[in-house]
This record gives C-alpha cells, sequence and structure tokens, in this order.
C-alpha cells in the first residue's frame, strides 16, 4: 500500500512539472524548484523533468492514434451505408477519403 501512495504522490509532483513547463519555465528553474520543494537531488529532479515530457509524448501519441481511429471508423460505417444504398460515387469519395486519412497519419517513410 505504500508503494501505491508513493506512486500517486509522483504522479502529482510529474503534473506540476508538467504544468510548470506549459506555463513556459526554464528547465533550469524548474530543477531548482523541484530541490528546494521536494528536497530532491539534480540527478533525481533532472530524471522527473525527463519523465513529464516522456507522459508527455506518450499522451500526444495516444490522443493522436485515437482521432485517427475515430475518423477511420466514421469513414467505414459511411462507406458500408453508400454501398448498401448503392452509392457508388459517394463510397469512391469515402475511400478517397481515408487513403488521405492513411497518408496523413503515415508519411511515405515513416514506421508506424
Amino acid at each position: 500500500m505504500a508503494k501505491k501512495e508513493h506512486t500517486d504522490e509522483q504522479s502529482i509532483r510529474i503534473r506540476n512539472i508538467q504544468e510548470w513547463l506549459l506555463k513556459g519555465e526554464l528547465v533550469v528553474d524548474i530543477c531548482r524548484n523541484i530541490m528546494q520543494l521536494w528536497e530532491i537531488d539534480k540527478p533525481t529532479a533532472i530524471k522527473m523533468i525527463a519523465d513529464a515530457f516522456e507522459d508527455f509524448t506518450k499522451q500526444t501519441k495516444k490522443s493522436h492514434s485515437d482521432a485517427r481511429a475515430y475518423h477511420v471508423q466514421l469513414r467505414l460505417s459511411l462507406y458500408k451505408e453508400a454501398v448498401k444504398e448503392k452509392e457508388f460515387k459517394v463510397a469512391l469519395q469515402i475511400l478517397q477519403d481515408l487513403a488521405k486519412i492513411e497518408a496523413a497519419y503515415y508519411p511515405e517513410g515513416s514506421q508506424d
């Protein structure tokens, strides 16, 4: 149970660091604040800042992936409906739109 409390406290601290970053504070100042407020040594403070950046990256990738999945599913359902209604021109336009989404999310040469 003590481990969970530590994780919760660390999550709160990471969130505080992210808020400082979003406010545009310098990393040097954030490091100094961490060391003073939480009585942490410099290497640990730097690791916490790196963890905050890593969390930003994970959140960005997840939201990007979620948005892509939503748009693909929406267009697939529209495509099925267009084919069912024998609206082949509309179905083709939807397929072209899906191809554009794929190109936007997976540019030539990228691996994802």
